[in-house]
């Protein structure tokens, strides 16, 4: 089984970063991308640095994807990138919460439909631990959506798995 997986602080040079990866069925680390747009809401830039390259493309499975993480879904450019290098597949993983559930929603749809590629985001589910955010919870809703933006599979605010399939043909179409 390949795992698309995020996100885990990693300590480099004395920063940490809020770092994404993907791993082979075989164990081979296939792509690692750190988070570039740091949340102000939640204080971000005062525990985390952000990342400073675009999402590049890996293969999984022969076909190109790329990863993003959680806040960055909310600059298409950041999208934009490996859609235009040959993307496929989006996988996103975030922590979005219940008060901006509506806004994930969208904007999945719209980066799905603005780059013509499957979009598949894992979303957490359960309670915020963030001092500025108690009694929020995290909304889950991750989904499977389509190039044309129709949401093919999409879980629910509870833990759970969600299975979709997927004809990477219509990428191209």
């Amino acid at each position: 089984m390949n795992i698309i997986a995020g996100s885990v602080s990693n300590k480099r040079n004395e920063n940490i970063y809020n770092t994404a990866f993907a791993v082979s069925k075989t164990g081979e680390l296939l792509y690692q991308k750190d988070k570039i747009h740091l949340v102000p809401m939640l204080d971000e830039h005062h525990y985390l640095t952000g990342g400073d390259e675009v999402p590049e493309v890996f293969e999984i499975n022969g076909i190109k994807a790329s990863q993003i993480i959680c806040y960055d879904l909310r600059f298409p450019e950041i999208t934009r990138y490996p859609a235009s290098q040959g993307a496929k597949i989006v996988f996103y993983v975030a922590q979005w919460t219940t008060k901006n559930i509506d806004h994930w929603k969208a904007l999945l749809k719209a980066r799905a439909i603005e780059n013509g590629v499957y979009v598949i985001a894992c979303n957490s589910v359960g309670n915020v631990n963030h001092k500025d955010h108690v009694g929020n919870t995290y909304a889950g809703h991750s989904m499977v959506i389509d190039p044309n933006g129709n949401i093919i599979e999409e879980g629910g605010d509870q833990e759970e798995t969600i299975t979709a399939e997927i004809h990477i043909q219509k990428v191209t179409e």
